[in-house]
């Protein structure tokens, strides 16, 4: 159980104290290429825009807002077996 639930209700995970929690507008289409990035990547689309605006200000960006192994890549079918 987690310390911080002491009844053991579950709740909203505690944030991390070195990120803060943003809320943006974006144009219909900027967000559809985010969600895709995301998609292929294996990611989350805040991951994406964290990973975007690292890379526009020039800082590092997070090991976690990188493309996930294998994220591209579909499995080839098994051939049947005869």
């Amino acid at each position: 159980m987690n310390p911080a639930c002491s009844r053991g209700k579950r709740g909203p995970k505690p944030l991390d104290p070195t990120r803060v929690a943003t809320t943006v507008t974006l144009p219909a289409a900027v967000k559809e290429h985010a969600y895709a990035l995301a998609k292929r990547d294996g990611v989350s689309m805040t991951n994406i825009i964290e990973r975007v605006l690292c890379a526009a200000f020039g800082m590092p960006v997070p090991s976690y807002c990188l493309p996930k192994p294998n994220s591209g890549q579909r499995e080839l079918p098994l051939a049947k077996a005869s």
